[in-house]
């Protein structure tokens, strides 16, 4: 219950804490009135009607011949931040009593005796309806103001009855009119009529029998208030009516310092609706400051708003490709080094910049060695209309497979031809049999297929005549064209 109260005054705090001493920073024009303080103390008194615990055992009599018992002594005070001459925010402290004896059977005998206080913790509002509804007052009626506060906090009751005593809180709202004559600039005298509402129904022990499922009180209280600092010419704000009212404005930006989110604004800077120069852009930095005025929306700046260049390139860093080039390399529109010869190694580093190379030699074309030789040049001698591999040229094609895992970079194009038997598009279809049937060999011996490529030809690349057996036999062969991929 302590962080609750605790958490109540940091609120107030926090709202209505600023400091009661202000610098007229504009001389006001005929009729118009800057106030230079806003605090103010009071004291309260009076007395309560409350309601709660089970049935009074005088309820059946009229209200004003019940038992003095039911209306129970009330002190308290408040302070308060008076804002305008319409609206303040105070707190609240405020200590009822209440007790009276309990008829629980309604039998009009008296049960048992409840003795209770409640110490309530409120913040509120207050409202000046007189400056509202009657802003232009003068004489007598400028001295009497009458008030609306409106409110929430924590009751931390107590009470003993019939030997149950407890210490437990309840949330509670009030809402009431005050009446305040100014006595002096400093003192007013006032008397204040208010509701009060309990959350909880058990503040006797006994849940309210009437109403039932809350308890409530009425406060009467009259009340002395002290106007801190409002000696002299000073000016009070609550001595000021609505019309005579000018707000405070310490930097002259035509915002309140009541509104003002950045009172200290430099002479001439445009501002916004908060009083903080305008920022078109929402860098983060105002615009009289800022050297980039359109700066995308997200992007980090500097301290005159300009996007972050981190490496100095004139390419910003939102834009930029390449945020951590070396101090004096040239650039492209994106922020990277050049790379003329567009091989990746960019020119700062190439030593061969209008030239494709690899970084293995400092961007230069790579000096590549010539592949071993292969001393077959294919396999042949297949049979008429066939694409199956003789016996006899299984040993080439072993000595093929072991070429190809010895030296990593090498890759074979495998092209089957035909002899000039049967028609063009039979022949066409058997030398691409041939090429694939040698390589499914060298995939089943272990070559990995992406070394491998094949295509046919048909009878249009003889390497001898067809006109004899011997000259068709070498034309129906599957040539290797080993190079390095």
């Amino acid at each position: 219950m302590k962080k609750k109260l605790l958490s109540f005054i940091l609120v107030f705090c926090t709202v209505v804490f600023v400091s009661a001493q202000e610098v007229v920073a504009k001389a006001p024009v005929q009729g118009e009135v800057i106030p230079n303080s806003h605090w103010s103390v009071s004291l309260k008194a009076g007395g309560s009607y409350f309601r709660t615990g089970g049935m009074q055992y005088n309820y059946a009599l009229p209200f004003f011949t019940r038992s003095r018992l039911d209306f129970t002594s009330v002190v308290g005070g408040t302070v308060e931040y008076t804002f305008t001459p319409v609206f303040g925010l105070g707190l609240d402290l405020t200590y009822t009593g209440y007790s009276r004896w309990n008829d629980l059977n309604e039998d009009r005998v008296r049960d048992n005796y409840l003795n209770g206080n409640t110490k309530d913790v409120a913040l509120f509002g207050s409202f000046n309806l007189s400056n509202i509804i009657a802003p232009k007052r003068t004489g007598f009626w400028e001295k009497l103001s009458l008030y609306a506060n409106v409110g929430t906090g924590i009751a931390f009751y107590k009470y003993d009855v019939a030997g149950h005593v407890a210490n437990p809180s309840s949330f509670l709202a009030l809402g009431g009119l005050n009446l305040e004559y100014n006595i002096s600039k400093s003192f007013a005298i006032g008397g204040e009529l208010q509701y009060r509402y309990y959350a909880k129904d058990d503040m006797g022990y006994y849940a309210n029998y009437q109403p039932t499922g809350f308890c409530d009180a009425a406060l009467a209280t009259l009340n002395v208030r002290y106007k801190i600092n409002a000696t002299g010419a000073k000016k009070h704000v609550r001595n000021i009516n609505a019309l005579e009212y000018v707000p405070l404005d310490g930097d002259n930006d035509g915002v309140s310092d009541l509104k003002d989110k950045c009172p200290g604004t430099p002479a001439g800077v445009p501002v916004d609706s908060l009083g903080c120069p305008v920022d078109t852009d929402a860098d983060g930095v105002a615009d009289y400051l800022d050297k980039c005025l359109d700066t995308p929306a997200g992007v980090s700046v500097d301290s005159v708003g300009c996007p972050v260049d981190t490496d100095a390139d004139g390419v910003a860093d939102y834009l930029d490709k390449c945020p951590a080039t070396p101090a004096g390399v040239k650039v492209n529109v994106q922020g990277c080094p050049i790379d003329t010869d567009g091989d990746g190694i960019p020119d700062y580093l190439d030593k061969c910049p209008t030239v494709a190379g690899v970084a293995a030699n400092q961007g230069c074309p790579e000096e590549v060695a010539a592949l071993p030789p292969f001393p077959e040049m294919g396999v042949s001698n297949f049979r008429i209309g066939s694409a199956e591999i003789k016996p006899a040229f299984i040993p080439v094609l072993n000595n093929l497979v072991d070429y190809l895992k010895a030296n990593e970079t090498a890759v074979v194009d495998l092209q089957g031809n035909t002899d000039s038997t049967g028609g063009d598009d039979l022949n066409q279809r058997l030398s691409v049999k041939r090429a694939k049937s040698c390589a499914g060999y060298l995939i089943k011996k272990g070559v990995p297929s992406n070394k491998i490529t094949t295509q046919g030809f048909g009878e249009k690349k003889p390497i001898t005549t067809n006109a004899t057996v011997e000259g068709r036999a070498k034309n129906r062969r599957c040539d290797f064209v080993i190079s390095r991929k």
